[in-house]
C-alpha cells in the first residue's frame, strides 16, 4: 500500500478512499498529499470494505492485504471499470468525509 501511495504521489494522482473505519491517523496512510487525499467513512451495513479497489484509465485493481488471502487482479476492461466507477460514486455520495488526524 506503502509504494502505490508513492507512486500516486509521484504522478500527481488524487485519491478517494471508502473506508469503514470510523477515523484514519496520518501516521496509517502516510505518505500521503493531503490537498490530492479524500476519504470518506461508509457504513459497514450499506458496504463492507473488504477489499482495496482502484479504478484508473480500462482497469479495476482489488488489492487484498490479508496475511490469509494476499493477492492483487488487475483486471483490464472498459466496460467493468465503467460498471465499477458507477457503484464508487453511488457508494462515495452516501458516505461522510473523514478529517486525517495529525497524531
Amino acid at each position: 500500500a506503502r509504494r502505490h501511495r508513492e507512486r500516486s504521489i509521484e504522478k500527481g494522482l488524487t485519491s478517494y478512499d471508502l473506508t469503514n473505519a470510523e477515523s484514519v491517523h496520518a501516521k496509517e496512510i502516510e505518505p500521503f498529499e493531503p490537498s490530492r487525499t479524500f476519504i470518506r467513512h461508509i457504513s459497514p451495513e450499506v458496504l463492507t470494505v473488504n477489499f482495496e479497489v482502484a479504478l484508473y484509465n480500462d482497469v479495476v485493481l482489488l488489492l487484498d492485504y490479508t496475511k490469509e488471502n494476499s493477492m492483487a487482479v488487475e483486471i483490464h476492461h472498459p466496460t467493468l471499470n465503467a460498471m465499477m466507477t458507477q457503484l464508487f460514486e453511488a457508494m462515495w455520495g452516501q458516505a461522510t468525509p473523514l478529517e486525517i488526524i495529525k497524531d
